[in-house]
C-alpha cells in the first residue's frame, strides 16, 4: 500500500511541479542560476510532529514537513522523518525535510525557491541559507504576520499575569494586549500597500510605526504620522515603570523584523494542510509512528489536500487507472480543488 501511495506522491508532485514552472514562464518569473533562465517561484513552509502532554511533554519519533507553491497553492514536495533511522531531534526533522525539497526542486522540478515564508522559526531559514545549494542566488525570507503578531502578544499576556507587578499596572495593560497586535497590524498592512506611492513606504517607515506603538495606545500621540492616526495628543499613561520596558522590548522585537513583514504574507497555506495532517493522525492517543502508519496518513492528507474529500479517485488517476464508477466521478466533481485540477489537465 506504502509504495502504491508512494507512487501516487510522485506523480501528483511532477504534475504540480509542471504547471507551477509554466505559469511562472508565462508570467515572467526568471531567475539567472549558472548563466541559465529559470522560472522562480515563492513558497510557503512548515512541518510538524506530533507530542504527548499527559503531565509531562514528549516529542514524537516522526514528523513531516510541506512546501507549497504560493500562488497555485498546489503542493511541491512533502517528506516524513523517524529519528530512529537518522539520528537527530525531532525539531531538526523539519529543517532536513525543507532543506531536501530546496535542494531537489531544480532536479525535480526545473524550479527556483527564491522567497520562502515561514513562521518565526529562524533555525529552518539558517538550514536553508547554509545548505541549499543554488549558485549565485540567495534565498530571502518573508515572515508570517499571524505568527509575528501571536509573538509579540505572548509577552504581553505573560506581564499581565505576573504577580511581580502591580494588580492596578496589569489592569491597565490587558485590555490594551489586542490594541497593541491590531495596530501592528494595520502598521503593516498599510506599509505594505503604499510601498510604491510616490513617497513610498519601506521597511524602515513600518519600524518607526511598530516602536511608536506602545506610545499610541497608551495616549501619547505627538509621535504619530497622519497615516497612523488621527487623533491629538491626551494624557500620557506610558510611566508604566518596569511593565514598560517589556512592552517596549516585545514591540521592538518585532519592529527588528519589519523588513521580512513589509510584505505582508502568511503560512496559512501549511496551517491548512497541518489541519489536514492532524484529521489523520487523529490527535495524540493512537500511536501511528511503526509498520509505515505515520507515512500513509501523511500521504493521505496530501491526497485530501490535492483532490478534497473524496479523494480516491484522483490517487487511481495518478496512477494511470481512468476508468471509475460513475458515484467516484460525481463526488469528485463536488471537491474544492477540482477547478484547479481540471486546468491543470486542460493545458495538459
Amino acid at each position: 500500500m506504502l509504495l502504491k501511495f508512494k507512487n501516487a506522491q510522485n506523480c501528483i508532485l511532477k504534475q504540480n511541479g509542471e504547471y507551477v514552472k509554466k505559469l511562472a514562464i508565462e508570467r515572467g518569473y526568471l531567475v539567472i542560476v549558472a548563466g541559465k533562465e529559470m522560472p522562480a517561484v515563492n513558497v510557503v513552509v512548515d512541518g510538524s510532529w506530533s507530542k504527548r502532554t499527559y503531565g509531562h511533554g514528549h516529542d514524537s519519533n516522526t514528523g513531516m514537513a510541506v512546501i507549497i507553491e504560493e500562488d497555485t497553492k498546489l503542493v511541491l514536495w512533502i517528506g516524513t522523518r523517524n529519528k530512529y533511522c537518522r539520528q537527530y531531534p525531532p525539531k531538526s526533522m523539519e529543517s532536513e525535510i525543507i532543506v531536501e525539497g530546496f535542494n531537489k526542486s531544480i532536479e525535480f522540478h526545473g524550479l527556483v525557491y527564491q522567497n520562502v515564508i515561514g513562521d518565526g522559526d529562524s533555525s529552518v531559514y539558517h538550514e536553508i541559507l547554509n545548505r541549499v545549494q543554488y549558485p549565485n542566488i540567495m534565498v530571502r525570507k518573508f515572515e508570517c504576520v499571524n505568527h509575528a503578531l501571536k509573538n509579540v502578544k505572548k509577552p504581553l499576556i505573560e506581564s499581565s499575569n505576573n504577580t511581580k507587578h502591580k494588580l492596578e499596572l496589569r489592569k491597565i495593560l490587558k485590555p490594551k494586549i489586542e490594541r497593541i497586535a491590531t495596530a501592528a497590524a494595520s502598521a503593516i498592512i498599510y506599509n505594505h500597500e503604499h510601498q510604491y506611492d510616490e513617497v513610498p513606504t519601506t521597511s524602515l517607515t513600518l519600524r518607526e510605526d511598530i516602536i511608536n506603538i506602545p506610545n499610541h495606545v497608551f495616549g501619547s500621540h505627538h509621535k504619530c504620522k497622519e497615516y497612523f492616526c488621527g487623533q491629538k495628543d491626551e494624557p500620557d499613561d506610558t510611566v508604566l515603570l518596569l511593565i514598560w520596558q517589556e512592552i517596549k522590548k516585545a514591540c521592538e522585537n518585532l519592529a527588528n523584523k519589519s523588513g521580512r513583514l513589509i510584505q505582508n504574507k502568511n503560512s496559512n497555506l501549511c496551517e491548512g494542510f497541518m489541519a489536514q495532517v492532524s484529521k489523520f493522525l487523529q490527535g495524540k492517543r493512537l500511536n501511528v509512528s511503526q509498520k509505515n502508519g505515520y507515512e500513509i496518513r501523511v500521504l493521505s492528507a496530501l491526497f485530501a489536500y490535492q483532490f478534497g474529500p473524496f479523494w480516491l479517485a484522483g490517487v487511481t488517476k495518478a496512477l494511470g487507472r481512468n476508468q471509475h464508477p460513475k458515484i467516484w466521478i460525481d463526488l469528485s466533481r463536488q471537491n474544492l480543488w477540482n477547478s484547479k485540477l481540471m486546468i491543470i489537465e486542460q493545458e495538459d
